[in-house]
C-alpha cells in the first residue's frame, strides 16, 4: 500500500510539484515499494506512507540464490528529494544482492562501504536491517544497525518479541568496524514456528510515542518515548492479529493514526511464516522472484467518514500493485469513494455499520469491485442521482459512477440488511454508461 501525495518537499519547506518533475519522480518512487505477496510458504504485507510526496524509507524482498526469503529495510535521514535520491541509490544496491547467497552480516559490511561513498559530503546517514528467512530450517537470521527492533508475534502469545540492532552507532557508513570479512559477529539467529509473524519497519511507525516527547535525538526522554511507541505498536498488532497479514499491517498503521497524520515516513513489511521451503532458482542460478498470485484484495472498515481515507488508500494501493494507473486508477478510486461516502451519509447515518470492500483484477481484462454495507436499504428510485438540470450542491456521485463504470448493479435482496453494489471497469476500450 502506498500513499498518493500531491506535494514534494524542499529542504525544510513544501513546494508544488513541477509538471516535469512530479509524475515521473513519483512514479519512480512508487516503483520502489515492494508488492504484497502470498504462496504456500509465506504471506507478505506492505504499507508505505511518505510524510511528504518523496521519502527516504526504502525496502525490498527477494528469494536469493539459495532459495531463502530475504528482506531489507533502510531509513535515510531527512525527507524530500535529496533523501529520496539517496534511497533510490540504496535500493539499487539492495537489489544487486538478489543474485547471491545472502549473508545478513556480510550485507551490513557491504552497505556500510557503499553508503560511506554514496553519502560522502551529504551530512546524511541511514539505518539498516537485513533479515533472512529459511522455512526449510524454520530459522530467521538477521543483522541491523541503529534500526528499530524487529518484532515477532507468535501465535498464542500476548506479548511481542523484540530483537534489537547489533550495532549501536547512529547510522551506517560511519564506522570502520563494519568492514569485518563476513560480518558473522553481527548476525543473530532466531528459531521460527509455523504461524509466526515478523515485522520490519522504520521509526515512523513509532511516531505515536515520539510525536510529543520533545526529546530531540537522544537521552532518557527519547528512550522512554521509543518504549511508548513500541508498546502502542504491540497493542495495535495484537488487536488486528486475526486478520490476514496484509490487512493487519494496513489496519495497524491506521489504528496508530498514521494514515491521516504523520510527521515521518512510514514503511512496514510484515511476513507470516509457513513451513514449506520456497523453490530454488532454476539450475541454482539467477534470482527467482515469487510468482504473482491472483489479484484479489478485501478490507472491512467502519461506516464512518474517518474511514474514507483508509478506503481510498487501500483501493489505490491495490491498483498500483496490479499496474492500473493514470486516469483509470483515478476514476476507479473516485467511484469507490463516492459509493462509500453515500453509505456513510445515507445507509449508516443513523445506525452503526460496516463497509466491506473487495477488488478483483483480471489482467488486461477488467476490474470488479464489490461494496457491501449493513445499513438501511435504499429506496430504488433514489439510486439514479438528482436531475442534471437542477443546480445544487451534491448529488452527482451516482452520475459519475455510471459514467466511469461499465457495470453498476445494486442488490438490496442479497443481505438481510444493507446493500451489495457491484462495479465493473473494463480495461480495454472506453467506459460507457454503467448498466443497472
Amino acid at each position: 500500500m502506498v500513499a498518493e501525495p500531491d506535494r514534494i518537499a524542499g529542504e525544510g519547506t513544501d513546494v508544488e510539484i513541477a509538471p516535469t518533475l512530479g509524475e515521473g519522480t513519483l512514479t519512480v518512487q512508487r516503483s520502489l515499494v515492494p508488492e504484497p505477496y502470498e504462496d504456500e510458504d509465506v504471506a507478505i504485507g506492505v504499507c508505505y506512507l511518505p510524510a511528504r510526496a518523496l521519502g527516504g524509507d526504502v525496502g525490498t524482498y527477494f528469494v536469493d540464490r539459495a532459495g531463502r526469503l530475504c528482506l531489507l529495510v533502510s531509513d535515510v535521514t531527512g525527507h524530500g528529494l535529496a533523501a529520496a535520491l539517496l534511497a533510490n541509490r540504496l535500493y539499487g544496491e539492495m537489489r544487486s544482492l538478489a543474485t547471491e547467497e545472502v549473508r545478513p552480516g556480510a550485507t551490513l559490511a557491504r552497505m556500510g562501504r557503499f553508503l560511506g561513498e554514496a553519502f560522502a559530503g551529504t551530512g546524511r546517514f541511514a539505518t539498516y536491517c537485513c533479515a533472512r528467512v529459511c522455512t526449510a530450517e524454520m530459522q530467521l537470521v538477521y543483522t541491523a544497525s541503529a534500526h528499530p527492533p524487529l518484532l515477532l508475534l507468535r501465535r498464542g502469545d500476548e506479548r511481542a518479541r523484540l530483537y534489537p540492532s547489533q550495532r549501536s552507532y547512529v547510522g551506517i557508513g560511519l564506522d570502520s568496524g563494519i568492514d569485518a570479512p563476513d560480518g558473522a559477529e553481527d548476525e543473530t539467529a532466531v528459531p521460527l514456528e509455523p504461524g509466526d509473524r515478523l515485522y520490519l519497519y522504520t521509526d515512523g511507525l513509532l511516531e505515536p510515542g515520539l510525536a510529543d516527547c520533545g526529546c530531540g535525538d537522544g537521552g532518557p526522554a527519547r528512550s522512554s518515548a521509543l518504549h511508548d511507541g513500541l508498546k502502542a505498536l504491540e497493542r495495535a498488532l495484537l488487536l488486528e492479529r486475526d486478520r490476514p497479514i496484509g490487512e493487519q499491517v494496513f489496519r495497524t498503521v491506521d489504528r496508530l493514526g498514521l494514515c491521516a497524520h504523520r510527521r515521518d515516513d512510514v514503511l512496514v513489511i510484515g511476513v507470516e511464516v509457513k513451513r514449506r521451503k520456497p523453490a530454488a532458482a532454476p539450475d541454482g542460478g539467477g534470482v527467482r522472484e515469487p510468482e504473482k498470485p491472483p489479484r484479489r484484495a478485501s478490507v472491512r472498515v467502519e461506516a464512518r467518514a474517518r474511514a474514507l481515507p483508509v478506503i481510498r488508500d487501500f483501493a489505490r494501493s491495490f491498483l498500483e500493485a496490479t499496474g492500473v494507473r493514470g486516469r483509470t486508477a483515478n476514476e476507479v478510486v473516485l467511484a469507490v469513494d463516492e459509493a462509500c461516502s453515500n453509505i456513510v451519509r445515507h445507509a449508516c447515518c443513523h445506525v452503526a455499520g460496516t463497509i466491506d470492500l473487495s477488488l478483483e483484477h483480471e489482467p488486461n481484462e477488467r476490474l470488479t469491485i464489490v461494496i457491501e454495507d449493513d445499513g438501511e436499504k435504499p429506496v430504488p428510485e433514489k439510486l439514479v442521482g438528482r436531475p442534471l438540470d437542477r443546480l445544487e450542491a451534491g448529488g452527482l456521485g451516482l452520475h459519475f459512477i455510471a459514467q466511469t463504470m461499465d457495470l453498476v448493479a445494486y442488490d438490496t435482496g442479497a443481505r438481510e440488511r444493507g446493500t451489495r453494489l457491484t462495479l465493473r471497469r473494463d480495461l480495454q476500450g472506453t467506459p460507457g454508461l454503467g448498466s443497472r
